[in-house]
């Protein structure tokens, strides 16, 4: 068998121990992957499979040809790339946008299925400040917007967006703070306090949120903020500020000194994958992955802190 591609399928049906889930994953019926999985091994003439009521799993010549493989194919793909580099052609790559202090729930199940399904299309990742991160997205220095940046993009012309659950909010105080010692922060606990969020105009949900302070909490402070890691630790810690985020595990502050307490607010922040709607096949082939992804009952359980509408 000299096909990268049918090797690749037998290493999910393996990895997955089901034709059926194998099939998911690519995109195709389960009897029409049984059927090659059929025809490889009448080429090759033993089998690769074995087939009980409990499932599949490996035989001995299955299990030594797939390992063997492995490291064979690798030298192929490596000599592949080498000789479409010499030949003058440009690997195709997807850019994902990212931002250093916001850990994705999602995406690197989305990447790994990915790369499992597409091992010669490269993933280059971005970093962005959430300040910049529209701006880069709308001038094109990336493909594909992560999650928590969907409020970031979703106003930008011509881009389009796979939607994710919900989450709440969170609020980040200096550890001297007395509401430190608070289990959950409500808004009657931040009257007297200001509070940071990211300037109007620039996320959906924290204007709902700055509209409802605004007409019903007067005595709460809201106050502009970049962002920037620096300003928000000095801000806390002198001032007894404190950072309005999203409720997300996956959301870090990145010094000790600051800590994380849930809120009781009726307010979400919309998530989703958002990408450009003018982008190539080979992305096209990342969002649907992404979508099935997204949209398995499964993929989100103890990534994050999710709210349902």
């Amino acid at each position: 068998m000299s096909n990268p591609q049918m090797f690749k399928r037998l290493q999910i049906i393996a990895a997955n121990g089901s034709f059926a889930k194998a099939a998911e994953i690519l995109f195709i019926t389960r009897s029409a992957l049984v059927q090659q999985v059929k025809a490889v091994e009448e080429d090759l003439g033993f089998t690769i499979f074995e087939r009980s009521p409990k499932g599949i799993s490996l035989t001995a010549e299955g299990k030594l040809f797939l390992e063997e493989g492995n490291r064979i194919f690798a030298e192929y793909e490596r000599l592949l790339k080498t000789c479409r580099h010499n030949a003058g052609q440009k690997p195709k790559t997807i850019t994902i946008g990212i931002t250093p202090n916001m850990k994705s729930a999602v995406l690197p199940a989305i990447c790994k299925e990915f790369t499992l399904r597409f091992p010669d299309v490269g993933l280059v990742f971005k970093n962005f400040l959430p300040e910049n991160y529209r701006e880069a997205f709308v001038s094109g220095e990336f493909d594909i917007a992560a999650e928590y940046m969907f409020e970031f993009c979703n106003t930008v012309p011509g881009t389009g967006f796979i939607p994710m659950l919900p989450c709440g909010y969170c609020v980040f105080v200096h550890k001297n703070n007395p509401l430190s010692a608070l289990p959950t922060i409500g808004f009657k606990d931040l009257r007297g306090k200001v509070l940071l969020l990211h300037r109007r105009g620039y996320v959906k949900s924290m204007d709902g949120l700055r509209d409802y302070l605004e007409l019903n909490e007067p005595e709460i402070t809201v106050s502009d903020v970049n962002f920037a890691i620096n300003e928000v630790l000095i801000r806390c810690e002198l001032e007894g500020a404190v950072l309005a985020s999203y409720n997300c595990t996956n959301v870090d502050f990145p010094d000790p000194n600051i800590v994380r307490i849930c809120t009781d607010w009726d307010f979400t922040v919309d998530r989703g994958i958002c990408y450009h709607k003018n982008c190539n096949a080979t992305v096209k082939d990342f969002l649907h992955i992404a979508e099935r992804v997204i949209n398995d009952p499964d993929s989100e359980a103890d990534t994050c802190c999710y709210v349902k509408k």
